[in-house]
């Protein structure tokens, strides 16, 4: 499938052109499909309809391609204070 939908070049709902817009649409897929699996209800698969314009060959990048290195991140820091103030909180505990 194809992970991210380019959508440069094309304009908005307002008729104003998209610069950088590249959502990851395999995020916006998968996110809503645990509301449908139930974690507890032993289902582990869920359909999802109505984007057959994102499935491509097998030769097609895969989810690796959405990884960011660290210095590229936006949301990273916010990672790293977390982690941070987990760890901290554990080793004050002790």
């Amino acid at each position: 499938m194809h992970v991210f939908e380019d959508l440069r070049g094309r304009t908005d709902a307002e008729g104003r052109p998209l610069q950088v817009t590249m959502p990851c649409v395999a995020d916006e897929l998968a996110a809503p499909t645990d509301l449908v699996e139930g974690k507890a209800a032993r289902l582990p698969v869920a359909a999802v309809r109505g984007r057959a314009d994102l499935v491509g060959s097998l030769d097609l990048p895969d989810t690796r391609s959405i990884v960011r290195p660290a210095e590229r991140d936006m949301f990273r820091l916010g990672v790293d204070e977390a982690w941070a103030q987990g760890y901290w909180a554990g080793v004050n505990d002790r």
